[in-house]
């Protein structure tokens, strides 16, 4: 930063003394008599960000992360039953019923096959066209599906577990059973609400730079 000062003063002064000399002085004076406006450069447009050809390296580092992240969350809830109330190392409850375990596991490994295949799309061609667009947007609609379809799901939550919880923290089932509901409720809305807001602003700018 101050080899960048010291050479940008460097060359306001190299102006200056250069403007001393009579035939430079002439040549500049000449010019700035005939100058008009319309000798300005034209402004450059605005760079499309959409069209913006995105580097590999950026998209290969998201397809990473999306293939472990991905795998980490198919594995984790794999153990779906696994998670619960524990005495020591003994599950006395387990929190969730078995009812939307499966097809929620299949709609996971769905929604991460489709990742992995956006990412390499993207990566051939470097740039989000609107094909890509309608892609990750189903995408994240599939997502914000299943998220949805598996905590409105009668009963998720197992009745003994709230049972457990309840006798632990001396409150009733149905005290226990709301907060837990509550929370569901507010993880839900406040996802769909962010994810959505996202995708409109993208979808904005991007019709936006086509026009």
């Amino acid at each position: 930063m101050i080899s960048s000062a010291i050479g940008g003063f460097a060359i306001v002064v190299l102006v200056f003394w250069s403007y001393n000399i009579n035939s430079v002085k002439k040549a500049v004076d000449k010019w700035l008599d005939n100058w008009k406006v319309k000798d300005l450069l034209e402004v450059p447009k605005q760079i499309d960000n959409n069209k913006k050809t995105v580097t590999r390296m950026s998209i290969v580092f998201q397809l990473l992360f999306t293939i472990i992240f991905g795998l980490a969350f198919i594995i984790l809830f794999n153990k779906y039953g696994a998670f619960g109330f524990y005495q020591g190392d003994l599950l006395l409850e387990p929190i969730f019923n078995d009812g939307p375990r499966s097809l929620t596991l299949i709609l996971i490994i769905s929604i991460f096959i489709l990742s992995i295949n956006y990412y390499i799309i993207y990566l051939i061609k470097g740039s989000k066209t609107t094909a890509l667009l309608v892609f990750d947007t189903f995408n994240a609609l599939l997502a914000l599906g299943t998220l949805t379809y598996f905590l409105t799901f009668p009963n998720l939550i197992n009745n003994e577990f709230i049972v457990v919880i309840a006798n632990n923290f001396n409150m009733t089932n149905e005290r226990i059973s709301g907060i837990i509901n509550s929370n569901l409720n507010i993880t839900l809305i406040t996802t769909v609400s962010v994810v959505l807001i996202v995708y409109i602003i993208s979808w904005v700018r991007h019709l936006k730079n086509r026009i």
